[in-house]
């Protein structure tokens, strides 16, 4: 297993090259993997992100920015957050700051991305002849309307405990995230946990 592992993409749209929105947008991230006990038996595992988006319309203003997407970025562009793969404490695309989640608890996406992950992964033991391990996790994240907005103590935080099994397509995931605190929409208070099963690792 690698000790760490550093990714960055960026991407450039411009009008003056048939783009229909012109922007720049880098996304950095960074894992890394260090055995506690032994090479195999317990790992302490963690991933951070941080998404960057700017666009580049002289049209946009704070007030139509995310109402017309044409002034700025595309949906398919912006960032969200929450599910299996990200914060497992929300369910999928619903990590926001407040300014850009709807009165219903959808996120419309934003410019700002910061997500961090934590787990401790301990080999349990075997079931059928394959691994069976055993995760505790730490989710924190957040989406933010603008990269200026980007602030730290608006991070929402998600923990959990899941169980891994090394089947013959692949590790079969189980997950289960308790938000740390919860917001109130127009349906009511959003539910304390989340369930996930998936394939694959997080990271």
């Amino acid at each position: 297993m690698p000790p760490g592992l550093v990714a960055v993409n960026s991407d450039l749209a411009l009008k003056a090259f048939g783009s229909e929105v012109g922007f720049l947008k880098t996304f950095v991230e960074g894992s890394w993997f260090h055995p506690l006990i032994g090479p195999r038996r317990l790992i302490f595992a963690t991933r951070g992100q941080i998404g960057l988006a700017r666009g580049f319309d002289p049209n946009t203003t704070p007030e139509n920015a995310l109402d017309d997407p044409l002034r700025d970025l595309p949906a398919s562009q912006r960032y969200f957050s929450g599910g299996s793969a990200t914060n497992r404490a929300y369910q999928l695309d619903r990590l926001g700051t407040d300014d850009i989640m709807t009165p219903d608890g959808l996120s419309k996406g934003g410019n700002g991305l910061v997500l961090f992950n934590a787990e401790v992964r301990a080999l349990a033991g075997q079931l059928l002849k394959r691994d069976l391990t055993v995760v505790g996790f730490v989710d924190v994240g957040n989406v933010f309307h603008r990269v200026s907005t980007i602030d730290l103590s608006e991070l929402k935080t998600g923990v959990g405990f899941g169980i891994r099994y090394d089947s013959w397509i692949g590790p079969i995931r189980l997950d289960l995230g308790f938000k740390t605190d919860r917001r109130v929409f127009t349906g009511g208070p959003e539910r304390r946990w989340e369930f996930h099963l998936s394939l694959g690792e997080v990271f």
